[in-house]
């Protein structure tokens, strides 16, 4: 009598384990979309211009669907030594947009930094991190740059 309790008690814990699995697999490929940010340069004079691209790359086996509010997918933002924020990138349309990478797939995103603050003044010398980042979303990068 004791034994179909134990096979009940043993599929019902079989049954958990592929719950749990199944459901580490799909985390997993949640997070096998990366994101780089490469710089023209890393030290520039206060005249130059800041290139940059970001790249994201959709490294699970699925499609992936990034949806936005706006008509802005990418952004990117400037901060010194003291998180003292110079420049955010803005003006976007109120226009939802959308943009989808097969697996494999990779889009980048291109853009200039006049190295300008806010009120178009010249940014002091001195060390910056600059983050872009995909709107309404958890992927940011991050990279350093100096002005002198």
């Amino acid at each position: 009598m004791k034994t179909p309790w134990i096979n009940i008690l043993n599929i019902s814990i079989l049954i958990v384990f592929i719950f749990i699995f199944s459901c580490d697999k799909a985390t997993k490929y949640e997070e096998e979309v990366t994101v780089e940010l490469k710089l023209s340069e890393e030290i520039l004079n206060k005249d130059e211009i800041l290139n940059g691209e970001f790249t994201v790359t959709n490294k699970s086996p699925n499609t992936k669907v990034f949806h936005f509010n706006s008509s802005c997918q990418f952004g990117f933002r400037v901060t010194d030594d003291d998180e003292i924020e110079f420049y955010k990138s803005d003006g976007c349309r109120a226009s939802p947009s959308k943009f989808e990478l097969l697996s494999g797939e990779s889009k980048k995103f291109e853009f200039k930094y006049l190295l300008k603050d806010f009120d178009g003044n010249d940014l002091p010398l001195g060390n910056y991190e600059i983050t872009a980042f995909l709107f309404n979303t958890k992927y940011t990068a991050n990279r350093t740059f100096q002005i002198k």
